[in-house]
């Protein structure tokens, strides 16, 4: 049976690519397989001659471990008081993040030198130190409680200074870490203040916002056994965040680009991060519901809560 589907122009640019394939791909291919890459990729070399400095590991570990443990205390007196595990929940979920940190740090040229006393695993190559897992735990787990908890007090829109405090408190820690060894970014990224690439503060921050949105939105759905839900939701929307916010960044990292594609490319990665806030915001104070055809845009939607009223004074 013959096929009229396709013209002679389709059948002409099959032939060029079967023609470029020959011509320029399937000589060079054997020397990307054997150099371990399928495609040609820009690959700068992983820093793996440092050596964690153990002193500053301990350092690290007791300014995450003791704020853990302040969280845990709160999370264990919430269910006590309540019968409801939201928190500890939310603090589990926080910690599987972890196991996202190896993909992550080879697409963001992240390094944690060998030789850490307390190392909990290696995935992909890249070890990760228990400090590095217990971030976690406070970032995406810690910082989302309270985040949790400014939405039960404050107007959505506080969203935007939530971001940009914990961009802030990234930044101070980052610093610190990335000064004294204890880890490293390589590579030529983008937005570098000193030894830190300020791209990731955004991306980091925003995890947290769209975990306690996502959670609070769906708070009512979330009863008895289905809470549980929650731990798998948050590395879930982890993984969202980055691919949503931080791939102009991650490609470039990994693309023989000019300079100036790299900065563009950090800077297009705080603006999406902001967008994205942008919608939670929207999302927060009016929910996920459908628009009917008598509604023009979210604007004309109810607010899902009352904005606060101010206290007369």
């Amino acid at each position: 049976m013959l096929r009229n589907l396709f013209t002679e122009e389709h059948d002409d640019f099959r032939a060029m690519i079967r023609t470029f394939l020959a011509k320029e791909v399937a000589p060079e291919f054997p020397k990307w397989e054997k150099a371990g890459a399928s495609m040609p990729l820009h690959s700068p070399p992983v820093p793996d001659q440092m050596v964690m400095p153990h002193l500053w590991e301990n350092v690290f570990l007791a300014l995450v471990g003791i704020p853990a443990l302040v969280a845990l205390g709160w999370a264990l007196r919430s269910w006590r008081r309540t019968g409801d595990p939201l928190y500890l929940v939310v603090l589990v979920g926080g910690t599987l993040c972890s196991l996202l940190e190896p993909l992550v740090d080879i697409l963001g040229q992240c390094w944690y030198p060998r030789g850490a006393q307390f190392e909990v695993f290696e995935l992909m190559g890249r070890p990760i130190p228990l400090f590095a897992v217990i971030g976690y735990t406070m970032m995406f787990g810690g910082y989302t409680l309270l985040t949790l908890e400014i939405l039960k007090r404050k107007s959505p829109r506080s969203l935007w200074w939530v971001w940009l405090g914990g961009i802030f408190f990234t930044a101070i820690f980052e610093f610190f870490a990335t000064h004294t060894g204890s880890y490293a970014y390589y590579g030529d990224q983008p937005l570098r203040i000193f030894s830190w690439p300020s791209w990731w503060g955004p991306v980091n921050s925003l995890v947290a916002m769209v975990c306690a949105v996502f959670i609070t939105v769906l708070r009512p759905h979330l009863r008895g056994w289905r809470v549980l839900v929650v731990a798998v939701l948050i590395p879930v929307f982890d993984g969202a965040v980055n691919a949503a916010a931080a791939w102009p960044v991650y490609t470039t990292n990994w693309s023989d680009v000019p300079p100036i594609a790299r900065q563009l490319s950090g800077v297009a990665t705080f603006a999406i991060s902001a967008l994205l806030l942008g919608l939670l915001i929207a999302i927060a104070e009016h929910g996920v519901r459908p628009i009917s055809s008598n509604t023009q845009s979210y604007n004309d939607l109810p607010p899902v809560r009352p904005e606060p009223k101010e206290s007369p004074r």
